[in-house]
């Protein structure tokens, strides 16, 4: 008897040690498929699942059987198992997601699954948000080479995601004189410019006649105030990075 797919639990969002992990499940006959999306971005491809399943189930008799699916691009694994139900001509499935390693930022988003089988549409599930905690890391935008040209305001900046969101940034630049680190005076301003990205920038005093060298910010928060890597950036003058470019062009 062939019944439609239907979701019998919701996404639940888990932690466990430094995994996170999403799970979800569902009933029918034939056994359903479940899929995720983040973001309403479809996380796999179903063609490969059923496809895993002809290749690693075809023949077996076992009332409950797995299969892993992976996600290449961003380290993700969904495994699904299958299990026949008793006193009923069901199948169950329920799919876990869970990252390889330490759950990455990329990971946060809004998570469906949906789940169908041969003969009916799929079941959609309501969405669960993954909101993680994590140090902070470089954001996508940050750029480590920054020029100053005569007309431009003198500022610097540097851009993070964290969660929680930094309470401190330290900037410092290197001495040459002093073959070390020196931290710097200037004003700070710390501001938000996404979801749990904030961008900290520096504004130099107008007695700086020498902006042009090595820095470096370090963002602390609350729940990670030790764990952060700093962000070295070079200040080039207009010339050089001119200079550099028109080498690398050379080069390549």
């Amino acid at each position: 008897m062939n019944l439609e797919a239907r979701l019998i639990h919701r996404p639940e969002f888990r932690k466990e040690d430094r995994f996170q992990f999403l799970q979800c499940a569902a009933s029918g006959n034939p056994a359903p498929l479940i899929n995720w999306t983040k973001d309403n971005m479809t996380l796999f491809n179903f063609t490969e699942i059923a496809e895993t399943i002809n290749k690693e189930l075809t023949g077996s008799h076992d009332s409950q059987r797995s299969i892993i699916i992976k996600n290449e691009e961003i380290g993700l694994l969904n495994t699904i198992f299958f299990s026949k139900q008793k006193l009923a001509s069901t199948w169950q499935t329920q799919s876990i997601l869970k990252w390889e390693s330490e759950t990455p930022p990329i990971a946060e988003g809004n998570y469906s699954c949906f789940a169908k089988n041969l003969f009916f549409k799929p079941a959609v599930s309501h969405s669960v948000k993954v909101d993680l905690e994590y140090p902070p890391s470089i954001a996508p935008m940050h750029r480590r080479d920054q020029t100053f040209f005569p007309s431009t305001k003198l500022s610097i900046s540097c851009a993070f995601k964290a969660n929680p969101t930094a309470t401190r940034t330290i900037w410092e630049r290197y001495s040459a004189e002093k073959r070390s680190w020196v931290e710097l005076k200037e004003p700070v301003n710390n501001i938000a410019i996404g979801y749990h990205t904030f961008q900290s920038t520096l504004t130099f005093s107008s007695q700086l006649k020498n902006p042009y060298g090595m820095y470096r910010c370090t963002p602390s928060s609350s729940k990670f105030p030790k764990s952060v890597h700093p962000i070295n950036l070079t200040v080039h003058p207009p010339g050089k990075l001119i200079a550099t470019r028109k080498q690398q062009l050379c080069f390549t």
